[in-house]
Parts: C-alpha cells; sequence; structure tokens
C-alpha cells in the first residue's frame, strides 16, 4: 500500500525536484504533490477521501473513491453509469469528483500518469495552457507535469462532473 505524502514546492525547489515550471505566475504559486492510495487519500490529517461519502479536497471540488464500475451510491451519480461502466478500474485509482461552479484545484503534480473524464459541464484542464473539456472528453496528463483544473460550466444540477484515474505505476 503507498502511504499518503505531501510535499510544497517553489520555484527553485520545484526545478531541483524535476518538476517543469516555466509560468512566471506559477513560480509563485506553491505546488502542491499528492499520492492517492488505493483505499483512501489523506489530505491535511483532517481529511480522508473515502469510498462512501464525498469530502472537499479543493475549494468547490468534491471527489470520493469509485470502488468498481458499479459503484453508484447518489441518485446523481445513476444518469453517469454508462460511462462509469466503461472505466478500466485495473489501470489505478478511480475518483468521482463533483464540482460546484468555481471550483478548482492549485497547480499540482503526482508521480503517476493522469487521466480525467469529463462526465458533464466543462472544465480548464491547464497543462502548460489552457484548454476545454465537456463531456466525453478526456484529458491525459503525465506523470509529474504541473496541471490545474478549473471549472467552466456546470451541469442542469449546478455541478461538473469527472472519473479521475491516477495510474498504480510511475510513467
Amino acid at each position: 500500500m503507498n502511504r499518503f505524502f505531501r510535499t510544497i514546492f517553489r520555484g527553485e525547489t520545484a526545478a531541483k525536484e524535476g518538476i517543469a515550471i516555466t509560468d512566471n505566475i506559477l513560480q509563485r504559486m506553491q505546488v502542491v504533490e499528492v499520492e492517492y492510495d488505493a483505499k483512501e487519500l489523506t489530505l491535511p490529517p483532517h481529511v480522508k477521501l473515502s469510498t462512501e461519502f464525498y469530502v472537499e479536497v479543493a475549494p468547490g471540488v468534491l471527489d470520493r473513491i469509485l470502488e468498481g464500475p458499479n459503484d453508484i451510491k447518489y441518485k446523481f451519480e445513476e444518469p453517469f453509469r454508462e460511462q462509469i461502466a466503461k472505466v478500466d478500474f485495473g489501470e489505478g485509482t478511480q475518483v468521482m469528483v463533483r464540482s460546484a461552479k468555481g471550483g478548482h484545484f492549485v497547480p499540482h503534480w503526482h508521480r503517476r500518469k493522469e487521466i480525467i473524464r469529463a462526465l458533464s459541464g466543462s472544465y480548464y484542464g491547464w497543462v502548460g495552457s489552457d484548454e476545454t473539456f465537456g463531456p466525453g472528453d478526456i484529458q491525459v496528463i503525465p506523470a509529474r507535469k504541473v496541471h490545474r483544473y478549473d471549472i467552466a460550466s456546470v451541469g442542469p444540477d449546478g455541478y461538473q462532473y469527472s472519473v479521475i484515474t491516477l495510474f498504480k505505476e510511475e510513467s
């Protein structure tokens, strides 16, 4: 089992760790590395991701670990049953993301490749430049690449939904 750790990098420290930070704004911001465990993620000591409940992990962003393709626990997840069933749960940890308008992640990176599958609404996925991702779109983020996630639009219930895959192995 992988243990959680969190590291904050700024400017030169990030460069020494081999993290590409080219944007001047990013050099002034903190970059957070987050490792996911197969069953839970500890963020700050008082916050743990759950397979049962959604937990706010960033402003306006709620996450829940999915245990399998039929892991639908809430009525608002029902419309995405078919899309979730297509996700390869053998690839890594699957996280259902429910984001309110204005929700966002600060620039951060992971040791492993990450894939974000937009289910409804849209988001700006920044990996060097902004790109908009909407329902059915897939964003692949290489390991150790600084990225950001900002909600662009929400669905009829006021939320944007995505499934994030964090791969098991470094890539």
